[in-house]
């Protein structure tokens, strides 16, 4: 997997999953574990390029990607209020 690009708004995290040839993957499991280890969301991709997680309260955060044929991803993330990133 390559990095996923991901946004934020309004509390809001999407992420658009692609591979390295900008093909988008959708057999997957997208996560997403707070400071504390706590898994807050689980989401299984089905032929879609994109996870969304709503209503999230600010902090850190810990994005995960699993997909077959690919090293698992991860990535920290803050989420801010009114931020856009």
């Amino acid at each position: 997997l390559s990095s996923p690009a991901v946004s934020q708004s309004k509390n809001v995290l999407s992420i658009d999953l692609l591979d390295q040839n900008s093909d988008a993957v959708v057999v997957g499991v997208v996560s997403l574990t707070d400071a504390k280890g706590k898994k807050i969301a689980e989401t299984e991709l089905a032929k879609a390029k994109k996870a969304e997680f709503l209503n999230l309260q600010t902090g850190n955060y810990v994005l995960e990607v699993r997909s077959p044929g690919f090293k698992t991803f991860k990535k920290k993330v803050e989420i801010k209020n009114g931020e856009n990133n």
